[in-house]
């Protein structure tokens, strides 16, 4: 068979990557794509070097809109998609020219979602060396149960399993999902980890997932972008891509997995206090009442006494529940001086 496959990638200001991106599209060895690039109110070059490759690879559609952030130019590709199958790329990353083939061959009349490895690269697109930005280990290639792909996001890599740019989707299994694009007036931009909101909304659907090792996208950390740049609302909105993940556990009554992502939501909660400074701190204290607000919830719910204590301590101690959990692990470390 030799299906359509909609290559949906939005473009912001990426004049530096974005045709060694979209030259790296057009060499696949798969060659029935749809490849859509939405430009998403780029003020450099961008917009100019998407209808230059256009001109020459008659398989590129271009969209140009008024800037939105990822999920908004995703949604419109999406929209716009005709393929069976999607696949999102980000506009400064690259892809191995086998790669779509590869987890096209991946998919079976049971398989909804193809997943495959991927190696960070520096601005000039050299491999980083490993555990840089972060330690990953990738699944055996198999089809994975949803608990054994939670196993994998918990005790491997988190990435792999919740980025979009990694994954073949049939586009039926998206059905009427979108990306998230956040209800926050005064952020007009969406939100950050939007994706992996999107693929807790793919397990909804009751997907069927297959993973490989095989690493065959090219993910740029760049020195100066959003990749290395963690702000109090990146961790604002990481906590509410967790948030949404805990109550999907929850539906699915999957609570040691529920725990597991509550322990993760406190964390964050920490470290987004050590980032507060002037001028963030309303971000702060809407993180710190959804957290709240969710800790009260996660008490009534029939988890272990263990995650119903810390529950139960961060409900009522606040911000001074840290200060306990510090002087606790401190006591754990303590020699016996008996």
């Amino acid at each position: 068979m030799n299906e359509l496959i909609s290559v949906i990638v939005p473009v912001y200001n990426v004049e530096k990557y974005l045709a060694e991106c979209i030259e790296s599209i057009i060499k696949q060895t798969y060659h029935n794509l749809e490849i859509i690039l939405v430009n998403d109110g780029s003020t450099d070059s961008s917009e100019e070097i998407m209808h230059q490759y256009a001109r020459l690879d008659s398989r590129i559609i271009c969209i140009s809109k008024k800037n939105g952030g990822p999920s908004s130019s995703r949604n419109a590709g999406l929209r716009t998609a005709c393929g069976t199958y999607v696949i999102f790329i980000d506009s400064d990353d690259y892809l191995e020219e086998g790669m779509i083939e590869y987890l096209y061959h991946m998919m079976d009349h049971q398989v909804n979602v193809a997943v495959c490895g991927y190696t960070y690269v520096d601005d000039s697109g050299q491999a980083l060396p490993p555990g840089i930005p972060r330690e990953e280990v990738f699944p055996e290639e198999s089809i994975y149960s949803e608990p054994e792909f939670w196993d994998i996001y918990f005790e491997k890599s988190r990435a792999y399993c919740v980025v979009v740019w990694n994954k073949l989707i049939r586009k039926e299994a998206i059905g009427e999902l979108e990306f998230p694009l956040g209800e926050d007036p005064d952020v007009p931009l969406g939100i950050y980890h939007e994706d992996e909101i999107f693929v807790t909304g793919l397990w909804k659907q009751n997907i069927i997932m297959k993973c490989s090792p095989e690493k065959l996208y090219n993910y740029r950390v760049r020195n100066n972008g959003r990749a290395l740049y963690i702000s109090v609302r990146q961790h604002g909105d990481n906590i509410d891509a967790y948030i949404d993940r805990l109550f999907y556990f929850a539906d699915r009554k999957m609570y040691h997995e529920l725990s597991l992502i509550f322990d993760s939501i406190l964390d964050l909660l920490s470290e987004m206090f050590g980032l507060q400074e002037q001028g963030n701190e309303l971000m702060v204290s809407n993180s710190f009442r959804n957290v709240r607000n969710t800790a009260i919830r996660v008490i009534f719910l029939p988890v272990s006494l263990k995650t119903k204590l810390k529950a139960a301590a961060f409900w009522v101690m606040g911000r001074y529940y840290y200060a306990l959990r510090t002087f606790v692990r401190k006591m754990k470390k303590e020699p016996d001086r008996a």
